[in-house]
């Protein structure tokens, strides 16, 4: 149980899958997912097998796939971060094994490097025009601002309020959403 050159892969997958992937926040089917295309890649191989060129191997492979959404096939291939998702889910197990019973040296899983995660801040006149509009100005489509009818700013009202909030304290929409409200701390806006 020490000896990575003895030890598979799939045991430490299921040792994995059995008692640490339930206490995590992950998603069931989500882990039960990269653990099975794990599991199928690395079949009987052993720990001693896990090394760059393998997972560089494993990406390749994976990133040829197509990936599954809701239990259907699509055009779309498996990206190269669902790839490195489900090394991380090895080097986990990997981990969790070693904890257990130390390894005589542990194999380094190679990861893909992480991509650039999207960043869609409005910008200050941005935020500034959502604000305008939510107090009754209406941007034409000649660049000039018109005020709108006094029904349709008093409907707005809830959206100053939201978006405020959401602006200043860059909460997402659920949260603000389920905000409460004592009677004392309602205000006017």
């Amino acid at each position: 149980r020490q000896d990575p050159t003895r030890v598979l892969v799939r045991e430490v997958l299921s040792l994995y899958a059995a008692e640490r992937a339930p206490e995590l926040a992950a998603d069931q089917a989500s882990m039960d997912g990269w653990i099975a295309h794990l599991r199928a890649w690395w079949g009987d191989s052993t720990l001693s097998h896990v090394r760059r060129s393998t997972c560089k191997a494993y990406v390749a492979d994976r990133t040829r796939e197509t990936a599954l959404v809701g239990g259907r096939r699509t055009r779309r291939p498996v990206s190269d971060q669902t790839a490195r998702r489900e090394l991380e889910v090895l080097s986990a197990a990997i981990g969790y094994w070693d904890a257990e019973d130390r390894l005589l040296y542990r194999p380094p899983v190679w990861l893909p490097p992480k991509a650039e995660t999207r960043r869609n801040a409005l910008s200050r006149a941005e935020v500034a025009a959502v604000l305008k509009a939510s107090l009754g100005w209406r941007l034409g489509p000649d660049g000039r601002w018109t005020r709108l009818s006094a029904s349709a700013i008093a409907n707005r009202a809830h959206l100053r309020r939201f978006l405020l909030i959401a602006l200043y304290t860059g909460s997402r929409t659920s949260v603000v959403t389920s905000l409460s409200w004592n009677r004392s701390m309602t205000c006017a806006w």
